[in-house]
């Protein structure tokens, strides 16, 4: 006697996705602002895809400062598996409105717009001391300008690493002030609970 075998197999064709971009639309980072100068706090993020608005992935994006001037991270960058790209932008170094436009490379007239907005160097900034930090840690001031420490919580000192001011001492209260005449980044820490660039510490740029 004889017998014999059979296996059925079976299989789904993946559905065809058109890859060619239609459309490039802004994620998230638009109208946003910093100080002249400054880094945004996120980044830029815009999603490419085709006429059926699906994702495309692998799609290289080219950005470019069209008002304001100011520094971009890349000049490129390629869309992730949700069909996005993103980078960073530094606004220029004056005040005013700031543009940058990401657009598909392969066809530069699908293209999006991200506006941010570069802001005054203020003259004042404040500074509150508790917590075991500086809040916050890290200021931007005009030349001449006057940096307020308040002390809050606990006993903290504000020590510099270097600029020749002269430190807090230990306060538990009060204020500390310092005006800062010559631009440059002045780092300082609490003897207490930090050091140069450790623990508590926060720092100054002047421009």
């Amino acid at each position: 006697a004889s017998s014999s075998l059979t296996a059925t197999f079976s299989a789904t064709a993946a559905p065809t996705i058109d890859n060619t971009p239609a459309a490039i639309t802004v994620v998230s980072g638009d109208n946003q602002s910093a100080v002249a100068g400054q880094p945004l706090g996120t980044p830029l993020v815009v999603r490419v895809a085709n006429a059926a608005n699906q994702a495309l992935p692998g799609v290289t994006v080219s950005w470019s400062v069209t008002q304001g001037g100011g520094t971009l991270g890349s000049a490129t960058s390629a869309t992730n598996a949700q069909g996005q790209a993103s980078n960073t932008y530094t606004v220029g170094g004056s005040p005013g409105p700031n543009q940058v436009q990401a657009a598909v490379q392969a066809n530069t007239a699908i293209n999006a717009q991200f506006n941010a907005t570069a802001s005054a160097v203020s003259s004042t900034a404040s500074v509150d001391v508790a917590d075991f930090q500086f809040t916050p840690q890290d200021v931007t001031i005009a030349v001449g300008g006057t940096v307020t420490w308040n002390f809050n919580q606990g006993t903290h000192t504000v020590t510099w690493v270097s600029g020749g001011f002269t430190n807090s001492g230990a306060r538990s209260s009060g204020t500390y002030q310092v005006t800062f005449p010559t631009a440059g980044t002045y780092q300082y820490y609490c003897e207490f609970h930090g050091s140069p660039g450790v623990g508590m510490h926060g720092s100054v740029t002047v421009q």
